[in-house]
């Protein structure tokens, strides 16, 4: 449970930044940093560990421009738009509209 401070009405940032950290510690998941900080990944991987599918989420009021180091070749497929993005030297960049979700099925090339 994340306790209420004076500071915002539903939760206390640093207290809920210590519990992520501590849980992707304790799960020990794989983190996938992109080069602007406003914008998160995530990614789900197959049966086998291979990551299949990656999540950019942008919240917020402007587009941004985010890279993402993978770590292999691959090129990744927008779940809705069908637009294809290659990598290059292993990383993905991409545009995020604002208050969205990117979804991308990853096929390695």
């Amino acid at each position: 449970m994340v306790e209420a401070s004076a500071s915002h009405p539903y939760f206390d940032r640093a207290v809920v930044d210590a519990l992520v950290k501590s849980t992707i510690d304790e799960l020990s998941l794989v983190t996938w940093r992109t080069t602007s900080p406003r914008v998160s990944a995530t990614v789900h991987e197959d049966g086998e560990g291979r990551p299949r599918l990656l999540f950019l989420i942008n919240p917020t009021a402007e587009s941004e421009r985010a890279s993402l180091d993978l770590g292999f070749a691959a090129l990744a497929t927008d779940g809705l738009e069908g637009t294809r993005h290659e990598s290059r030297e292993n990383r993905l960049t991409l545009s995020i509209p604002p208050r969205s979700v990117r979804m991308l099925k990853i096929d390695s090339a």
